[in-house]
């Protein structure tokens, strides 16, 4: 630091000789403690300067954030030379990101440690301790900030840490594999002191935690009690423990070990081994165990098994004997339903041949006679009164035909579903037996399958008539709900009932098509039943199903589809003189019937036949006929879905359905879907021919 005052290298004036003794006397006195003064401060400044530079850290002045001073070692931390910081902002030597925090370090005017980054002549950085102290000094503040590198001392701390980490890492897999093993582990030090106790070792002594530990062999002692195989108690210094702390080496010592504050047993199976140091002093006792009471327990219950197989194996004979017999008792019931199924067949051959040859053959013979005398004699008076007796014959005909068709399988099910055949079902007992049965039946649980709808038909039909027969009431109820999968109907009668049990004793000639017929028939279709009866507590049959696939809904969207060019097309019927009628009918013969019937009609013309609901509509929107004449039952889409998609489509177009059979069920459905009517095919011609020129004066007058 340079103190000099200017002055330093001035030499004193000579005194003059005008001057008088006493003056230069005075003067000279006054100039030698001058220099005395300057001498001692030169060299006081030098002892600073060699202490300054001398000094091992590096050492900064500034005043008013500016560098003053600094010493040699400032070369060797930031490679700047005194002269080049002199009058340089401190600051600048600070990252930027530092200088804030700096700044408000020096407005506090405190003694500060800190530790920072500084910024080295080539633009590196290097990490340093800084000690900064303001004094002041007469009117100025001196800030002196010593800095020393610790870079080494991060250094050190770094791999300090790194050591401790990996310490503590490796520490902790050795706590995780420790309490990762499956068998216990144990560890006393010489003393008997117990050290550590794994995860595995807890479980077994039934301790929760750690802090529930004893403290020693002999505290352990109190908790547990020991003995061998043979009930024998161990004194502590039998203990695996007390073996090992002996100095002993084993493997596989069982014994039995008691809890007492529980009283919980198991026997564990121990294994020792000390630990010595390099002078050979037992530094740890190692003690494994592993609960095998499940072991033993599992070798009693083999001796057991042992037993109950010899046990068993003296009455199987018996037992096979007993299902032998039973699978023999099944196997003749078996040939006992074919054989009686064959007779079944041949019964219902006979009397369905019974009906066609003594009933509708001898009509229809009567009716060819009576037509051949008409044709030879067709202007005699009594003609028309034998085209009336033709009429009737053939009505009756009809009639029987149709009476024939509903008992060996109803139409009904094959237009309305399952739902609708058991609605069928349900009012025909009551119309023929006067059997009242009450039907809770929804059509989200109508099977997909038509062959498992007309089989789980048969199956009701063959209960409710079971019930008719032999519960002595006169009412039943019906069931049938969906059950994710399945199809679940309940069939229940409060009648006399019976004991299941007898179902499977019955004998060979007792066997006949009901419960026994149906359960096997459902095991071969993948359902099942479940019957519960008992004397005088009325009879439940739930039968179980696949219900596959819901059926698909009409597609009542496709309903709503328009002929793009409908409203640009003039309606065609107002330019026609008769009445055109499209006939939609998969039997061709009755397409030939009902044309040969309608075209000697001279206001009817026939315009176009369709043997599908696809074509139909093909047909509808081209032709645009008066009436369709639509057929209920066709193949792929049915008569129900075609109407409602021409009606929807030309709402100009009038839709009469014709079935064999009148269902109210599907009549509904029929007219839903827009039908104007709904007439059977056996009718009388001429309500036909009334109802199309009704609908189409109809159409007419609306057009009007």
């Amino acid at each position: 630091m340079n103190t000099d005052d200017g002055n330093r290298n001035h030499t004193p004036e000579t005194p003059s000789a005008k001057e008088s003794p006493e003056n230069l006397t005075s003067a000279g006195a006054d100039g030698i403690v001058k220099l005395s003064s300057e001498v001692l401060l030169q060299e006081s400044e030098d002892r600073f300067r060699i202490l300054f530079d001398a000094c091992f850290e590096g050492v900064i002045l500034s005043e008013e954030g500016r560098i003053t001073d600094c010493n040699h070692q400032i070369f060797r931390l930031l490679g700047y030379e005194r002269t080049e910081l002199t009058g340089q902002p401190f600051l600048e030597l600070m990252p930027p990101e530092s200088r804030d925090s700096l700044l408000e370090e020096i407005r506090d005017g405190e003694e500060t440690v800190r530790n920072h980054e500084m910024i080295r002549k080539d633009g590196s950085r290097i990490p340093v301790e800084m000690r900064t102290k303001v004094i002041p000094i007469h009117e100025r503040t001196v800030r002196i900030t010593i800095l020393r590198d610790i870079s080494d001392a991060l250094q050190a701390d770094a791999a300090l840490r790194r050591a401790s980490e990996e310490r503590d890492r490796h520490l902790a897999q050795m706590n995780a594999l420790i309490n990762q093993m499956t068998e216990g582990l144990v560890i006393f030090d010489p003393d008997g002191q117990l050290l550590e106790m794994n995860r595995a070792a807890l479980d077994i002594h039934g301790f929760e935690d750690v802090k529930m530990l004893p403290g020693n062999l002999a505290e352990l002692s109190e908790i547990f009690v020991l003995y061998d195989l043979d009930g024998r108690e161990l004194t502590t210094e039998d203990w695996p423990i007390g073996r090992v702390l002996r100095g002993e080496t084993f493997a596989l010592y069982d014994v039995k070990v008691r809890r007492v504050d529980t009283g919980e047993t198991w026997i564990g199976s121990y294994g020792g081994t000390p630990v010595h140091d390099r002078e050979g002093r037992m530094v740890l006792a190692i003690v494994t165990l592993r609960d095998v009471t499940q072991r033993y327990r599992a070798q009693a219950a083999l001796w057991e098994s042992r037993e109950q197989l010899k046990a068993l194996n003296q009455s199987l004979e018996q037992r096979v004997a007993g299902r032998t017999a039973e699978v023999q008792q099944l196997a003749d019931q078996l040939r006992a339903l074919a054989a009686e199924l064959g007779q079944v067949e041949q019964r219902e051959r006979k009397r369905l041949a019974g009906i066609l040859h003594d009933h509708i053959q001898q009509i229809l013979v009567a009716a060819r006679m009576q037509l051949e005398w008409a044709r030879r004699n067709p202007r005699s008076d009594m003609t028309r009164s034998i085209m009336q007796g033709i009429d009737s014959m053939l009505k009756e005909a009809i009639e029987a035909c149709r009476s024939l068709t509903v008992e060996l399988s109803p139409p009904v099910l094959h237009e309305a579903g399952l739902t609708g055949g058991l609605h069928w079902l349900v009012r025909r007992m009551s119309e023929k037996n006067q059997f009242t049965v009450r039907l809770d039946a929804g059509h989200d649980a109508e099977p997909a399958a038509e062959e498992m709808r007309f089989f789980l038909f048969e199956c009701v039909r063959e209960l409710l008539f079971n019930i008719l027969k032999h519960a002595n009431v006169r009412e039943a109820s019906v069931a049938m709900q969906r059950q994710g999968d399945q199809v679940e109907i309940v069939v229940e009668d409060t009648g006399g009932g019976f004991d299941v049990k007898t179902l499977k004793e019955r004998s060979v000639e007792d066997t006949t098509f009901g419960l026994f017929s149906i359960q096997h028939r459902l095991a071969h279709l993948g359902g099942s039943i479940r019957i519960e009866s008992a004397p005088g507590h009325g009879t439940r049959v739930t039968l179980t199903a696949p219900a596959g696939e819901p059926a698909a809904p009409p597609e009542r969207d496709r309903w709503e589809e328009t002929d793009p060019a409908e409203e640009s097309i003039l309606s065609v019927h107002d330019m026609r003189d008769t009445i055109q009628v499209l006939i939609v009918d998969d039997h061709p013969i009755l397409r030939e019937g009902l044309a040969g019937l309608l075209q000697s009609e001279p206001d009817i013309e026939i315009v176009g036949e369709a043997e599908k609901g696809e074509s139909a509509i093909a047909l509808a929107g081209e032709l645009r006929p008066d009436i369709v004449l639509m057929d209920v039952n066709l193949p792929g889409m049915n008569g129900v879905e075609a109407t409602g998609i021409i009606r929807n489509r030309y709402p100009d177009v009038n839709v009469i359905g014709l079935s064999m059979h009148i269902d109210e069920n599907v009549a509904a459905d029929m007219r839903n879907a827009g039908a104007v009517a709904y007439l059977t095919k056996g009718g009388p011609s001429q309500d036909l021919i009334d109802t199309i020129r009704a609908f189409s004066a109809r159409s007419e007058t609306e057009r009007k």
